[in-house]
């Protein structure tokens, strides 16, 4: 039994040490992807806003775009980028006057005839509204692909770009419900539908609390030259510069600031959590095939080293007696001294109970070897401890060795007959080997939450760990005493409970104990 956990356990761990390789080989080339792609995206904005930069005031320019006022410039930046990142803009004399955030932009067109109003576009920076709460709710349902259904702001008209939210209508997919977020009480003279979902910048988010720190911090012009990416180990980062946009009719800088931590941001990524998936699958799949294999070849070669063990066994033990047998039968056949026939008849008959004990000895191993569960219930131990003491207490008494007993109240889960068959192997193993007028302990005390029975019989002598193999009686202390299937049985039962079990030879005395859960 130790041996099939052992032989599982080690495949397990065979499996789990390639499974960690696999997860590891995987997180490392998705990690570089993201990498990459983090790389691609962050130059390429950079590159767009040191473009816009280069345009001059000039309408007949063929590149020239006119952002009429900052926000909407901002907006065109917000999603250029699907990584944390914040582009902030400055006045000519070095102040911010703002910076991407959580914006929502609509056309006129959007709710009223393009027509009679001229096409214009109107833009609500929301950061300024939401609430702490407000934030957690889009942030956690945004996961299911939630989107804003309707948008109800005031507009002052096209003279001011910037409307005041009023409410907006949200729907959680995965709920099948509608929400609105209210901002005020006042009446809207803007009613937007949309199909739109709203990202929230979430400046909790360590990325962003990283970015925003080094903003203001304020970044080295050195390290704006140099636009080096990598930040030691910490994650990946990327600083950019342009002292001159027009917007309108005036000029302005813009400091682009981006980050992300690659090995967290590759934890989070679909690509890592569906390989991370399917591996997983594949080698529950693959362990739980190989340990089912293993597990029949292991319950075959145990079944068929218990028939080999079985048969050469019976073979080798059984010789002596059948030559007895034979030889006490042909005298009495023979008449060979018939005043002894009736002593021949006894030991023949002796012979054939020493076979008999033999023989049950032997199938109850073998059952036991080839056997890998067996039924349990609540038991108590301490009373069938004192019943296998009551058993063996006439054997003492005939060589007048006395039990110290020592127990206390235990309950544990067992085969009650197995237990008390391997109790009373220890106790006739003690009885056996002891010399006359000695005293055989027998003590059970609590192990924290387990119980430990010890024998302990004086015992001039010394053994060694073959005496739980099968048949083992070169000890001359046995001295023809034992059919060396006592201990063997014992090993196979404790071993079939998970029970721990050893023995101490010191002192001259020795100790035969389990330890009972």
């Amino acid at each position: 039994m130790k041996k099939t956990i052992k032989l599982n356990l080690i495949v397990l761990a065979v499996i789990l040490i390639f499974y960690s390789v696999t997860i590891t080989v995987s997180f490392s080339n998705i990690k570089e992807n993201v990498e990459a792609e983090y790389r691609t995206e962050v130059s390429n904005l950079d590159f767009n806003i040191y473009q816009a930069g280069t345009l001059t005031y000039d309408s007949d320019s063929e590149d020239y775009r006119e952002w009429s006022c900052v926000e909407e410039f901002l907006n065109d930046y917000e999603y250029n980028i699907s990584y944390p990142h914040r582009v902030v803009v400055y006045d000519s004399n070095g102040s911010e006057v703002a910076r991407t955030s959580t914006m929502i932009e609509f056309s006129s067109d959007s709710y009223r005839n393009e027509n009679i109003t001229p096409y214009v576009k109107y833009f609500c920076n929301l950061d300024n509204y939401l609430t702490e709460e407000q934030k957690d709710f889009i942030v956690q349902h945004n996961k299911y692909g939630g989107y804003i259904k309707q948008f109800a702001c005031i507009s002052e008209g096209k003279d001011n770009l910037l409307v005041t939210p009023v409410y907006l209508e949200y729907v959680d997919v995965k709920e099948n419900k509608e929400y609105r977020i209210n901002f005020t009480d006042e009446t809207p003279n803007v009613i937007v539908d949309y199909n739109f979902r709203l990202n929230v910048i979430d400046d909790r988010n360590k990325h962003y609390e990283f970015i925003d720190k080094q903003i203001e911090d304020g970044i080295p012009q050195s390290y704006l030259d140099e636009n080096n990416d990598d930040m030691g180990g910490i994650g990946l980062a990327s600083y950019s510069r342009c002292n001159e946009l027009y917007i309108g009719s005036e000029v302005y800088s813009v400091l682009s600031v981006s980050y992300i931590d690659s090995g967290s941001y590759t934890l989070h990524d679909f690509r890592f959590t569906n390989s991370l998936n399917n591996i997983t699958l594949l080698y529950v799949t693959v362990t739980a095939i190989v340990l089912a294999v293993l597990n029949v070849y292991i319950k075959r070669n145990r079944l068929n080293k218990a028939k080999y063990v079985f048969t050469n066994a019976a073979a080798h033990e059984l010789k002596t007696p059948l030559a007895v047998i034979e030889n006490k039968c042909e005298f009495i056949l023979e008449g060979v001294d018939e005043s002894k026939t009736l002593e021949y008849v006894n030991q023949t008959y002796k012979e054939a109970l020493k076979m008999n004990s033999l023989l049950n000895n032997l199938l109850r191993y073998n059952k036991l070897a080839t056997q890998s569960r067996i039924e349990k219930s609540r038991n108590n131990l301490t009373l069938l401890i004192k019943n296998e003491i009551e058993k063996y207490s006439s054997a003492a008494k005939v060589k007048n060795i006395a039990f110290d007993v020592d127990l206390i109240e235990a309950d544990i889960n067992c085969n009650a007959e197995l237990i008390s068959l391997a109790i009373g192997n220890f106790l006739s193993n003690a009885v056996k080997f002891s010399p006359s007028d000695s005293t055989v302990a027998i003590t059970l005390t609590k192990c924290k939450t387990k119980y430990k029975l010890s024998v302990v019989n004086a015992f001039d002598g010394a053994i060694n760990e073959k005496v739980w193999d099968m048949l083992y009686m070169t000890d001359e202390a046995r001295g023809g005493k034992s059919t060396g299937m006592g201990l063997p049985t014992s090993k196979e039962i404790l071993e079939l409970h998970n029970y721990k079990y050893g023995f101490k030879n010191e002192n001259g005395t020795v100790e035969f104990y389990f330890i009972a859960k």
